[in-house]
């Protein structure tokens, strides 16, 4: 390639660019890849109601999607500061499955800045 870039080339590119993302699972290229799948295999993604559950939540985006008996919560905290969902506020979570969530710790209801979460109910 010619010609003369109209931004410098960041200095962590060795470290922060597209074959890194493609070499690790927990990239956010992958969690795309993830949710995608998701919606390809999981019919109340597509066409499931969805309800806003804290539509004057400053921190939190809450909803569910329900189609038949399946049903998903997603979680996401929109946020660089830790929140608590109040359990009152969601369905509840003691017995549903963390189908894909950008965090290891997915207990309870604290979510880290930036945390998503999708519950099967």
């Amino acid at each position: 390639m010619t010609g003369t870039p109209w931004l410098p080339v960041t200095a962590n590119k060795d470290e922060i660019n597209a074959a890194a993302a493609l070499a690790d699972p927990d990239s956010v290229f992958h969690h795309f890849r993830r949710l995608i799948e998701l919606r390809h295999t999981n019919p109340v993604v597509v066409e499931g109601r969805f309800d806003l559950l804290l539509p004057d939540h400053e921190q939190v985006w809450a909803f569910t999607r329900t189609l038949g008996d399946d049903a998903l919560l997603v979680l996401a905290n929109c946020s660089s500061a830790t929140v608590t969902v109040a359990p009152d506020d969601v369905p509840d979570v003691a017995a549903a499955k963390v189908l894909l969530a950008t965090h290891d710790e997915t207990d309870g209801l604290d979510l880290q800045p930036w945390e998503s979460r999708i519950y099967a109910l």
